[in-house]
């Protein structure tokens, strides 16, 4: 006889990030498989039978004390792209009852820093009909008649854009007709348009790049989830340089 249990699932739900997308989209996954998931913040856990809790918060943000005394056990939905965690991370993270990771690169970085409990790979799922073949593209100037690369990522070092812009600009030159388009966001609030545009100038200046450079565009406005696909759409092939949520 299967054992009753109900999931909360604490996380961004509602927000425009690709955290809230994802945190989303697993909980619409588990519902399908017909486990019941209540959406919580605070407040009591829901439903009869074993209680489950899992968070899809960085774990410094969570207060586990509090929450294991709420529910039977708390798992932990985590992502990270570097071969190491942040030390700081560890001693809340061996409180858990269980981590999930979306790739093996994960479960190995997860382990080689020191964590301890069970680790689980739980792999990125994809909405085979949203993302369909034949859907519109964003329309993006200056991208006409040209092979457009997209990447899709947070501007920030975990991400790897270096090794991204790299590639790119050691690849091709202005004379090539291809062009990268880079949806992103900065992480802190004057990390606008202008900041990350004047990182990737910086990066070039390092780099002592003496070539004229393929053309590029940041995209560094929010977007609803249509607008991400059409983005994506835009795009002959996708690059990603970060490798945590890959294999």
């Amino acid at each position: 006889m299967k054992k009753r249990y109900s999931v909360t699932w604490k996380g961004p739900i509602r927000h425009g990030s690709g955290l809230g997308i994802a945190s989303r989209h697993y909980v619409g996954a588990l519902r399908k498989q017909g486990v019941r998931v209540a959406i919580g913040r605070d407040g009591k856990p829901r439903g009869s039978g074993s209680r489950v809790l899992i968070c899809h918060y960085p774990p410094g943000r969570i207060r586990l004390s509090e929450e294991k005394r709420r529910y039977d056990r708390v798992i932990l939905n985590a992502v990270w792209e570097t071969t190491r965690i942040p030390r700081r991370w560890l001693k809340n993270i061996n409180r858990f009852d269980a981590v999930f990771v979306p790739s093996r690169q994960n479960k190995a970085a997860f382990r080689a820093s020191g964590v301890t409990v069970p680790i689980y790979i739980v792999p990125h799922g994809v909405n085979a009909f949203f993302y369909r073949p034949g859907n519109p593209p964003l329309r993006v100037p200056g991208t006409a008649g040209r092979f457009v690369f997209v990447s899709v990522f947070g501007f920030q070092h975990r991400k790897n854009p270096e090794t991204l812009l790299k590639a790119y600009w050691r690849a091709f030159s202005a004379r090539d007709k291809v062009h990268l388009v880079i949806k992103t966001n900065g992480y802190a609030p004057y990390e606008n348009k202008q900041w990350i545009e004047s990182r990737i100038r910086g990066l070039k200046r390092r780099l002592g790049l003496r070539k004229s450079t393929a053309p590029l565009t940041v995209l560094a406005h929010r977007m609803d989830e249509r607008r991400l696909r059409g983005n994506l759409y835009a795009g002959r092939r996708f690059r990603a340089a970060n490798k945590g949520e890959r294999a």
